[in-house]
């Protein structure tokens, strides 16, 4: 009987501490971010599936450093005057260009808004998490063009793009307007219990910075390795891994590039395509391998060279249609350094980072229609 009144007496103790933590980590989210202590307060706030299947940013909705503004565009506090903007630009990725470690208006869509408010431009990030390449041109007609941009700066994943192909052939649209899919990307982004907790993710965040960085690195390649096992049970045989991605997929990319700029073009839009930084290599770091793990998680069938083969080949790609079509290129994936000061891992960027790509970006786009058009008839710009 004692010894149950003292187990008793610990379980009630160790739920008044877990409760008493909460309480603080409310209070502390109340006190910096205003975030209502008896709400769901978590990511899974950020975005919705609409009717078509289309993920989108959910307007007017802040997480910690992560805000959208009305339009569900990423905010940021650089802004032009609205009495003298000279040309509107949105910027359309997905999370390497949303922003996941950067500071709070570091992101590079915001840095190229802080560099191009200086010199009356307007620069939005319209980018959404997990969107599919395919899904694009959807999302322009009823996200991106009822603002009536200048000019949209395209970054397409190649990796996304090589998931997202059935087989040789490039999905159909109806596939995303599919009911139980939409049923099914819906439940992903409602929180479960354990997302309700606000003290376990602060405390697990607390622990991580407090452990040795060589810890820190083996603990996520471990972890990379158990997820990638548990997502893929069957092992595959090395023997029949992919080197390289198929031509098929390269034409089909060029056609989604064709049918993105004529889409633009239709609604008087130019647009701008970027070669896809990222930083795979195969140099035996720490940080090396666990970006080939996090990519081989979402493409199994492809050995690390094909891993490789795929970044080299699209950006090539894209370097080679836009020169024979026209198009506008920003070159990101030439001019980013493959290296921890520039990636926080495989594809996502450090302030450092988004501030070399911001600078890209602008570098190219100060050079070209319709940037340099309106101020030419007042004003000769340089930097």
């Amino acid at each position: 009987m004692g010894r149950a009144r003292r187990l008793i007496r610990l379980s009630i103790a160790c739920i008044l501490v877990g409760v008493t933590f909460e309480i603080a980590a409310r209070a502390d989210d109340w006190i910096h971010y205003r975030a209502d202590p008896l709400a769901f307060y978590g990511s899974l706030n950020l975005r919705w599936v609409d009717d078509r299947g289309l993920t989108f940013n959910q307007p007017g909705i802040r997480f910690e450093k992560w805000r959208h503004d009305e339009r569900g565009f990423r905010s940021h506090p650089y802004h032009a005057a609205t009495d003298s903007v000279l040309a509107d630009i949105i910027c359309l990725g997905t999370s390497e260009s949303y922003g996941l470690y950067e500071s709070y208006g570091r992101e590079w869509p915001a840095a190229l808004a802080e560099i191009s408010a200086r010199y009356g431009f307007a620069c939005s990030n319209a980018s959404v998490v997990g969107m599919s390449p395919f899904q694009y041109a959807a999302y322009l007609d009823h996200y991106v063009l009822p603002q009536h941009p200048d000019l949209v700066v395209l970054v397409i994943s190649p990796f996304s793009f090589v998931q997202g192909m059935n087989g040789e052939a490039a999905p159909e649209v109806t596939e995303f307007s599919n009911p139980d899919r939409i049923a099914r990307m819906r439940a992903a982004c409602k929180p479960t219990m354990r997302d309700y907790s606000r003290f376990l993710p602060k405390a697990r965040a607390c622990l991580k910075s407090r452990l040795p960085e060589k810890w820190t690195d083996s603990l996520a390649i471990g972890l990379r390795r158990l997820k990638n096992k548990i997502r893929h049970p069957d092992p595959i045989n090395p023997t029949v891994l992919l080197d390289s991605p198929p031509q098929q997929h390269l034409a089909a990319y060029t056609q989604l590039m064709d049918k993105l700029a004529r889409q633009l073009a239709t609604n008087g839009v130019d647009v701008a395509f970027s070669t896809y930084p990222n930083s795979l290599r195969i140099d035996g770091s720490k940080s090396a391998v666990a970006g080939m793990l996090g990519r081989q998680h979402w493409l199994p069938s492809y050995s690390p060279s094909g891993l490789l083969a795929i970044s080299r080949e699209f950006a090539n790609t894209t370097r080679a249609h836009c020169d024979s079509v026209g198009y506008v290129l920003i070159d990101l994936e030439a001019s980013m350094p493959k290296d921890d000061a520039t990636f926080a891992d495989s594809v996502h960027l450090t302030d450092a980072g988004a501030s070399l790509a911001a600078s890209t970006v602008f570098d190219t786009l100060i050079r070209v229609e319709p940037i340099n058009k309106k101020p030419s008839e007042t004003q000769t710009l340089t930097r």
